[in-house]
């Protein structure tokens, strides 16, 4: 019983942790656009840096999410079944 409580928990807050990274790259983007929606960079080794960097942290908040979603539900039909 304990065992998924904590299972729970820490999928709970792994869901929070991927939503969390994707609201962080989302704001980012949204408040380096200019007047006509195009993203603004100081040079071009910086949007490559900063593009891959938030791609990569995209994909890892995706991951976490489901990951997380997934634990906290499995944890949540192990409680409720025994």
């Amino acid at each position: 019983m304990t065992e998924a409580i904590v299972t729970g928990v820490i999928g709970i807050v792994l869901l929070a942790a991927g939503i969390a990274m994707r609201i962080f790259v989302s704001r980012r983007r949204f408040y380096r656009r200019n007047v006509a929606g195009l993203e603004e960079f100081r040079n071009y080794s910086s949007s490559v840096v900063v593009s891959a960097g938030e791609r990569l942290l995209s994909i890892v908040g995706c991951a976490l999410a489901i990951i997380g979603f997934l634990m906290a539900a499995g944890g949540t039909i192990n409680v409720i079944t025994h």
